[in-house]
């Protein structure tokens, strides 16, 4: 409940214990660490947001933060050239070893992590609900993939929370901010 006055940031507002245990509970369950604001592992990048999440939650693995970042981002209902572009381009930069980020939306995100995977290196899905599920549900197995692989899956929102219209916004300022090249 601190976190935001020990790191001068206004607006982190307490949640009250009772309120707090079950989600924490459910993260260890799950594998998910929650890294609150001071966070050893809390990436310092996102520190530079005007209003970073209180706590990122995170299923597998961080990227190292001395690795080049690039986000590959994109429309869901891509051509299929938008598509082969973006897993080729995720393959190429993977392969070179620069950390593929995305949303794991449909279309352009999911190829871009599905290049990175095919060049043997790390991707990061950033989600717009809670990291305890794949979503969409239709990319469970990329999901799976993901975390297999030594990547990660990170998020601002509690386990068995849903994606919402208004949490995409949200979920690309953490996109962007984590990457060196968009």
């Amino acid at each position: 409940p601190d976190a935001g006055e020990r790191d001068g940031r206004p607006g982190a507002n307490p949640v009250p214990e009772e309120r707090a245990r079950p989600v924490m509970d459910r993260c260890r369950a799950l594998g998910i660490r929650p890294l609150p604001w001071g966070h050893e592992e809390y990436p310092e990048r996102l520190l530079h947001l005007d209003d970073p999440p209180p706590v990122l939650f995170v299923r597998g693995a961080l990227h190292h933060p001395e690795r080049p970042v690039t986000a590959v981002v994109g429309a869901r209902r891509a051509t299929a050239y938008a598509r082969r572009v973006a897993r080729d381009l995720a393959r190429g930069l993977a392969a070179q070893g620069v950390v593929v980020v995305s949303g794991m939306a449909l279309g352009v995100d999911g190829e871009a992590h599905r290049g990175a995977l095919e060049g043997n290196g790390t991707t990061v899905a950033v989600l717009g609900g809670g990291v305890d599920r794949a979503r969409p549900a239709s990319h469970r197995r990329l999901y799976r993939d993901i975390l297999e692989s030594g990547g990660g899956a990170i998020g601002e929102w509690a386990p068995d929370t849903p994606a919402r219209p208004f949490h995409f916004p949200r979920r690309n300022r953490i996109l962007a901010a984590l990457s060196d090249v968009v």
